[in-house]
């Protein structure tokens, strides 16, 4: 996390205040899914509950955005396999 967030205490807090806000959504992220957050100077006064009405107001954009992922993921490896030799 970025010095910009505030200094170690602020910081600190971010990162229990996020990991708060993950534990009461983690229904929500598949458990094959990294979830990468990059707080911004402003995430030194938000609670968990504004964190996880985020999450849930974007949800639909984050699930469009993972099958998006997994169909890519799928079509890169069936190129690859198509490129191996036949044996």
């Amino acid at each position: 996390m970025s010095k910009k967030v505030g200094n170690s205490v602020t910081r600190s807090r971010v990162k229990r205040v996020l990991r708060e806000a993950f534990r009461a959504t983690q229904e929500l992220w598949p458990p094959d899914v990294d979830l990468v957050v990059i707080p911004r100077k402003s995430a030194a006064s938000v609670k968990p509950a504004d964190i996880v009405a985020q999450w849930l107001a974007a949800r639909v954009d984050i699930d469009r955005k993972i099958s998006m992922a997994r169909r890519e993921a799928l079509s890169a490896e069936s190129d690859v396999r198509a490129r191996e030799p036949r044996r």
